[in-house]
Formats: C-alpha cells, structure tokens, sequence
C-alpha cells in the first residue's frame, strides 16, 4: 500500500466519524419534546376545568371547583369525600391517549361506547369544552376505550378515569324507586 492510499483512508475514516458525530448530538424530534410523550384526553389544563358533570344511566353527579377546591354540586348532600372528587378530576385532567384503534364511524357498542356508557362533560365557566365517553376495557384488561364526541376516533386510555368514575357513582346512595314500582330481584 502506498502513503497516499493510506493518508487516504485515515481522511476517510476521520470523515466518516465526524459525521456520526454530528448525528448522534444533532436534536431530532422525538428528543426535542419529551420523549415517549403522548397527546392528551382533553384539550385543556387542570387549571382550566370549573366544572365536570359525569352522567351514568338515570344517574349523575356535578362537580365544581371553588376557591382551588374541588366539591361535589348536585346532588347536594352526596356523600362523596373531597379526596375522590379531586383525585378523578386530575386523573381526568392529566389522562394521555394510549392509541387510537378506530375512526369511531362504525358501531360503537363494540368498544362499549353505546348509549348506556358514562359520559363525562367537563365545563370552563360554565360553557361545555368536551363531553368523553368511557367505554369498556380492552381485551387485554390494561385499558379501556374511550372518545371525545368533538371528534371522531376511538382511543385506548388508561383505567384511572373509569376507576374513580366507578367509585364516584359506588358512593352515591342508590337511586330511590318511585311508589308503586317493583324492586329488582336481589337487590
């Protein structure tokens, strides 16, 4: 081999790694914004949210925030600790869409999205921002399914929001039954 093949292939090799170099401390998207980061459920901060109204069925509850605290408006007298209401409004506030699995055109019973699912509207000064509706959980139990009716498309969500809707409605007194109206069997 003569020198200049040599000096040659030292200028290439230099070369070659100055520009993995430059690469690997080049920013590239993913690294610019958080990594892993996913787009959130709601459009709009903690900070943002005066009122959240979850109706399942005949039920529903009202929750406003006050002076930076979190209560329960309607029904008056629930039962329901300041704790779970503010722990369900930031699970709400802070939930990330995992994936969209659909476009939501077709049928929503699928993904237990139906009329009979929880809808929860959340309001700033007492205009609705969005209204979600929960669904059931995956197939795999590790989330459940989820839409916002501004939008179209179904998402895969964590199971805070569903765990503390669940407990919100499990601390309410049950329903009372109009006179006259037989009880259900068992209960």
């Amino acid at each position: 081999m003569r020198w200049r093949q040599v000096l040659l292939l030292y200028g290439l090799a230099a070369g070659l790694g100055l520009e993995w170099w430059r690469l690997q401390r080049a920013p590239t998207t993913e690294a610019r914004g958080r990594p892993g980061t996913r787009e959130r459920l709601l459009p709009v901060a903690l900070d943002a949210i005066h009122e959240v109204r979850l109706v399942q069925g005949q039920r529903a509850v009202t929750l406003q925030r006050w002076d930076g605290q979190w209560s329960v408006a309607d029904p008056v007298d629930a039962p329901i600790p300041t704790g779970l209401v503010e722990a369900f409004v930031a699970a709400l506030a802070q939930t990330e869409q995992i994936e969209r699995v659909a476009d939501g055109d077709g049928n929503l019973d699928g993904f237990g999205l139906g009329d009979a699912a929880p809808r929860v509207e959340v309001r700033q000064n007492g205009v609705p921002i969005c209204q979600v509706v929960l669904g059931s959980t995956n197939p795999t139990g590790t989330a459940i399914y989820a839409r916002r009716t501004d939008r179209p498309g179904v998402y895969l969500i964590g199971r805070n929001v569903a765990y503390y809707e669940g407990l919100l409605f499990q601390a309410l007194p049950p329903p009372e039954v109009p006179a006259g109206t037989p009880a259900p069997v068992g209960g």
